[in-house]
């Protein structure tokens, strides 16, 4: 039995509006999220209803629109999903359901992206002429534009897996404040903000460019042993073979224990 819906079985799925709901108290502000999906309908006559689904993993929906109590009529091309909290990425797909009750596939993936490993108030220090390896997450195989404030700073693409990550020259981003975003499949991450300093040449051991030699820079290089695949400069190592490896890892947690000055 075919269960795919005739015609056009994935309606195509967009984000075309992105808002924040800030919510302050005495004692903590919590920033809560909505946005409006937007989808070109299907063409197939024996559609019904749309049901949109969403989760914090790619492909992994842990919500849908009928668990919330919405019937979404064959008439309608949008929906408003609210109280998305903090920072995480969010992703969306929707089916189209006919009046048999049987479902489309799911339509392309769209995401609410977000930059992975910064957060607000970051210190960067990069030496000038150095790249630093931008990354985050967004929907899967999707274009990603990243903006200093309003000047677009570099554009990459989202693996299959949803990570993506940008070579930006420390010449780009400039010495002074920053204001990062992402944007993707029409939305816009959440803002980072913290500041750049162009130094004379790259700190030995900071692996991650943030806050000096620590115990993360000690990790990333492990993960590089490890064979894990982390964007990090050569010019980065500790000893100055321009490779990342073991020796760099003991240089590191020397430095952090206090056994090696720094």
């Amino acid at each position: 039995m075919n269960n795919n819906l005739n015609h056009n079985p994935k309606p195509f799925l967009r984000i075309f509006l992105y808002g924040f709901l800030l919510v302050i108290s005495l004692t903590a502000t919590v920033s809560a999220r909505t946005l409006t999906l937007a989808w070109d309908p299907s063409e197939d006559p024996s559609v019904d209803r749309y049901v949109v689904y969403w989760g914090i993993r790619s492909g992994d929906y842990s919500q849908t629109s009928d668990a919330k109590g919405h019937l979404i009529p064959a008439g309608a091309t949008t929906y408003k999903v609210t109280d998305l909290s903090g920072s995480r990425p969010y992703f969306f797909a929707v089916k189209a359901v006919s009046d048999r009750g049987l479902s489309s596939d799911f339509s392309d993936e769209a995401a609410l992206p977000a930059i992975a490993g910064l957060k607000n108030d970051f210190r960067l220090a990069l030496s000038r002429h150095e790249t630093f390896y931008l990354s985050g997450v967004a929907a899967a195989n999707k274009p990603v534009e990243v903006y200093n404030g309003s000047i677009r700073i570099g554009s990459t693409a989202a693996g299959p897996d949803g990570a993506w990550s940008l070579a930006v020259n420390s010449s780009i981003l400039g010495e002074g404040p920053v204001q990062l975003t992402a944007s993707s499949t029409g939305a816009e991450s959440e803002q980072i903000m913290g500041h750049v300093q162009v130094t004379s040449a790259p700190t030995p051991g900071d692996l991650d460019y943030l806050n000096g030699v620590d115990l993360a820079d000690a990790l990333i290089a492990l993960k590089v042993v490890s064979g894990i695949a982390v964007p990090v400069s050569a010019d980065r190592d500790a000893t100055g073979d321009r490779r990342i490896g073991i020796p760099d890892a003991l240089f590191i947690l020397q430095t952090v224990s206090g056994l090696r000055g720094a």
